[in-house]
C-alpha cells in the first residue's frame, strides 16, 4: 500500500497505534490539537528540536527506514543526555512523497519509537504533510532539576576539556559510504555509529551531577566546532592536542588503508554524539573513578581552558601549531 492510499488520517492512527502511550502523566496524547502532560512542581523542563531532511542529512538509498527513524530520536535524545536531563515526551513531524511505500514508514517507526521506549520517552504528537522529499522533524522534551542542568556558559580557564568516547568513527563511517568502499568489519562498525549513535543519557545526568562539571554538549559538528560553541558562550579560549583525540581501533585501520587523515576526522568529523565537557582538574579524578567504578564510557583529555584571546587553537603533542577547519554548516558560514 501506498502513502496516498492510506491518507493523512490513516498515518496518524498507524502512529498513535504504535505509540502505546502509557505514561501517567500524560493527560491528552496524539489526537488532539495539542498534547496535554503534568510537570513536578520542583524540576525544569528541557526541550530540544532537530531537522533531518533527505538529500541533505541522509540519502534515502543509502540508509534503511529503521536506522533512519532510530538515528532521528537519537540525535534529539542525544541533545537531552548533554544538558544532563531525563528524557519524558516526544513530538514527531513528517513530510512525505504521497507515493513512498507504507512499508517505509512502520520500519521507520520500529526504529524511532524503539529507541524512545530504551529511554522511557513517550510520542505524544506531531504533524504530518505531503513533501516531494522526506523531512523529518523531532522534539523531545525531557526534565531535570534546575541545579543538574549544564550549560555551554560555565566553562573557566584552567578546566580541562574532556569527551567520552572516540571520535571521528561518524565522519569515517560517512566518507565510506559517500566512497561506496567495499564493506568490511571495520568500516561496518563505523557504518553503525553513523546510522545508530548511542545517546549518553545516564552519563550526562551523573556529569551534571558533579559540581566539578563546568559545561557541557554533545559532539554534533564536531571537536573543531563544539569546542569553539563553548568557548564562545564561556568567552574563554582553549588549546586542544590533536595527537590525544580519541581514534577507534576501526577507524585507525581504515585511515592507514585509504590513507585518510584521522586526527582530521577526529577533530572535525561531527555526529559522534559523545559529550564533550570542561571540568576542573582537582575533580576529574573522582570522577574518572566513579564511572568505571560502574563499567561506564572511558573520559578522554583533549585539552585546558584558557583565556579567550587565545581562541580555540590545535597543536600537535611537540607544540607545534596546527589548523584545524571548522566544520559543515547549512548555510555556508562556519561556527
Amino acid at each position: 500500500m501506498k502513502l496516498a492510499e492510506l491518507g493523512e488520517f490513516g498515518l496518524i492512527e498507524s502512529i498513535r497505534a504504535r505509540a502505546h502511550c502509557t505514561d501517567p502523566a500524560v493527560v491528552v496524547g496524539i489526537g488532539d490539537d495539542c498534547a496535554v502532560f503534568s510537570s513536578p512542581n520542583s524540576g525544569v523542563t528541557v526541550i530540544s528540536t532537530d531537522l533531518l531532511i533527505e538529500d541533505v542529512h541522509f540519502l534515502r538509498r543509502a540508509v534503511t527506514p529503521k536506522d533512519l527513524g532510530y538515528k532521528s530520536a537519537a540525535v534529539n535524545l542525544s541533545d537531552i543526555a548533554a544538558m544532563g536531563a531525563s528524557p519524558r515526551f516526544a513530538l514527531l513531524s513528517l513530510a512525505l512523497p504521497a507515493d513512498l511505500d507504507v512499508s517505509w514508514l512502520a520500519e521507520f517507526q520500529s526504529g524511532f519509537l524503539g529507541l524512545l521506549r530504551e529511554h522511557n520517552t513517550t510520542l505524544i504528537g506531531g504533524d504530518t504533510t505531503r513533501g516531494e522529499k522526506i523531512s523529518i522533524s523531532v522534539t523531545v522534551i525531557g526534565e531535570s532539576v534546575p541545579e543538574g542542568v549544564k550549560l555551554r556558559s560555565g566553562a573557566c580557564v584552567g578546566d580541562l576539556v574532556c569527551v567520552t568516547d572516540y571520535l571521528g568513527d561518524s565522519a569515517g563511517g560517512l566518507r565510506g559510504i559517500l566512497n561506496e568502499i567495499p564493506s568490511n568489519e571495520s568500516l561496518s562498525r563505523l557504518i553503525q555509529r553513523h546510522y545508530r549513535p548511542l545517546p549518553q543519557i545516564s552519563l550526562g545526568r551523573f556529569l551534571a551531577s558533579r559540581k566539578a562539571v563546568t559545561a557541557m554538549m554533545d559532539v554534533s559538528d564536531g571537536v573543531a566546532s563544539d569546542v569553539g560553541h563553548i568557548c564562545r558562550q564561556s568567552k574563554v579560549g582553549a588549546v586542544i592536542n590533536v595527537d590525544l583525540l580519541p581514534v577507534s581501533p576501526d577507524l585507525a585501520l581504515l585511515c592507514s588503508q585509504f590513507g585518510w587523515d584521522s586526527r582530521s576526522l577526529a577533530a572535525t568529523g561531527g555526529e559522534d554524539y559523545c559529550l564533550l565537557f570542561t571540568v576542573s582538574p582537582d575533580g576529574l579524578s573522582d570522577i574518572q573513578s566513579a564511572v568505571q567504578k560502574e563499567g561506564g564510557a572511558e573520559l578522554h583529555i583533549i585539552g585546558e581552558i584558557v583565556e579567550e584571546k587565545r581562541g580555540v587553537e590545535f597543536r600537535t603533542k611537540d607544540g607545534e601549531s596546527i589548523s584545524m577547519n571548522e566544520t559543515f554548516s547549512h548555510f555556508g558560514v562556519n561556527g
